[in-house]
């Protein structure tokens, strides 16, 4: 019998690795499963011993200095064992997958010791499980006139797996994900500059285009034509290739240019994210909910012209009226419609 401690940890590590962000909370809780994995059992299913640690153990492993070098006072000022916990549980409810913990019927947690603590004593945590009945809500009996919660909705990333790629994305994507400082990643930002460049001469042709066309009588319409077309080829190459992929540079996500996603595919975005390497990754993805106003998809948009964020989440049935603000580390997002919806 596997050892079911093991198998929800790897699990765990497994999608913390997937989608890895440069938060203090994420990289003190790898600290605590790396710790964990290396000396837990493959079998003795019911069999755990707390791998126990403190704040200080976790700093030091963190600066990667020993642990003589670390003062206590600066470890737990730094190191919120709460917020540990909320952000663990955030992140098993949106981001893991639920079949695990249906079939091994737990979920993974952080246990603080009870018994030490106070002046000199550092107090002991470590990860654990508990069945998943613990946490769960417990069902509310509501009159039947009250109003539903319409002011929060939790976001879902789809895996890169489940989206379908164009040609030109496959060229330079493996498996949904780009490095960005590697040659592949390197020549992508290449080809935005220089489409960048190739637009603005575009537009420098095109005016003094206009401004010489006096001094063209042997120019036939037909060529004038093709020659004004070259315009709006430069406007929707920067529209549709360079600004997503700048957008990407400076917000860490933009919805995936036009040529990056399949024609078959209707909502595909593009993120940015440090890796466990130390290299930034661009990936692929969707983010995606279900509104409680209606229960049509949600789907993240350019927040213009009706909000100032630059993406946010619509309603596809109504993506004016049923607006959603975007939070990529929490996946929360927040009414932004009539305060009407709320009453």
């Amino acid at each position: 019998m596997k050892n079911k401690y093991l198998e929800l940890f790897e699990s765990l590590s497994n999608r913390l690795d997937l989608y890895h962000n440069e938060t203090k909370n994420q990289r003190y809780l790898q600290i605590m499963l790396e710790r964990r994995l290396k000396n837990l059992p493959e079998n003795e299913g019911d069999f755990y011993e707390p791998d126990k640690i403190t704040r200080k153990i976790i700093y030091a492993i963190d600066k990667n200095v020993s642990l003589d070098d670390i003062d206590s006072k600066e470890a737990q000022q730094q190191i919120n064992i709460r917020k540990i916990q909320k952000y663990l549980s955030d992140f098993v409810r949106t981001q893991m997958d639920s079949e695990i913990f249906n079939r091994v019927g737990y979920i993974p947690v952080i246990q603080v010791e009870s018994s030490r603590g106070g002046r000199g004593n550092e107090k002991a945590f470590w990860l654990d499980i508990e069945p998943v009945e613990l946490l769960l809500p417990s069902v509310a009996i509501e009159d039947e006139d009250s109003p539903d919660d319409y002011g929060e909705i939790i976001y879902e990333r789809e895996h890169n797996s489940t989206i379908k790629l164009s040609i030109l994305t496959r060229i330079f994507f493996k498996n949904g994900e780009l490095k960005m400082y590697s040659p592949k990643g390197l020549l992508l930002t290449a080809l935005m500059l220089i489409s960048l460049l190739i637009d603005i001469l575009i537009v420098l042709f095109a005016v003094l285009f206009i401004i010489f066309i006096k001094d063209l009588p042997s120019l036939s319409l037909i060529t004038a034509l093709i020659i004004l077309a070259f315009i709006p080829f430069a406007y929707m190459n920067f529209i549709w290739f360079f600004k997503p992929l700048h957008h990407l540079m400076t917000h860490r996500i933009s919805k995936a240019p036009l040529l990056f996603a399949n024609i078959n595919t209707d909502n595909a975005d593009i993120e940015m994210y440090k890796g466990a390497d130390g290299y930034r990754i661009a990936r692929i993805t969707a983010f995606t909910s279900i509104c409680p106003i209606c229960t049509a998809p949600i789907e993240l948009a350019d927040g213009r012209p009706d909000q100032k964020q630059p993406l946010v989440g619509r309603c596809r049935e109504a993506p004016h009226a049923h607006v959603y603000s975007f939070d990529r580390m929490t996946l929360k997002g927040y009414f932004l419609g009539h305060e009407g919806y709320l009453k």
